[in-house]
């Protein structure tokens, strides 16, 4: 198994690895992480540019949604204010926050590949 240190502060390989205890089911996910974040990154910027902030919770929560199966704190934390923003029709904020959310997002590609590799 990979080591914790290897990942700091993505994700917790530990508690990610405990949440599914199947290796295949694990590896799946590993494997369409960056396709399903992409769509969904996609959905939050497309929703943003409309101002439409409806659709901008619904693709942030989902987001959120898939993150938590991954034990990935910051992007999970990220993608949470990206929804409490839209709730409070902040475009400043929402903007901000989506660049915050996108860049957790992209940390925690970065270790999940790392982390599929060593497993």
């Amino acid at each position: 198994m990979a080591e914790p240190q290897a990942f700091p502060q993505a994700f917790d390989p530990e508690q990610f690895q405990n949440l599914l205890e199947d290796e295949e089911l694990m590896r799946r996910l590993l494997e369409i992480f960056g396709e399903d974040s992409a769509k969904l990154l996609q959905r939050c910027t497309e929703s943003l540019n409309r101002e439409d902030y409806t659709a901008l919770h619904e693709a942030a929560h989902a987001l959120a949604g898939m993150l938590s199966n991954y034990a990935a704190l910051p992007a999970y934390e990220a993608s949470r204010k990206l929804m409490l923003h839209a709730l409070s029709r902040e475009l400043h904020l929402c903007r901000l926050t989506l660049a915050e959310t996108c860049l957790e997002v992209n940390r925690l590609a970065v270790a999940l590949a790392a982390f599929l590799r060593q497993l």
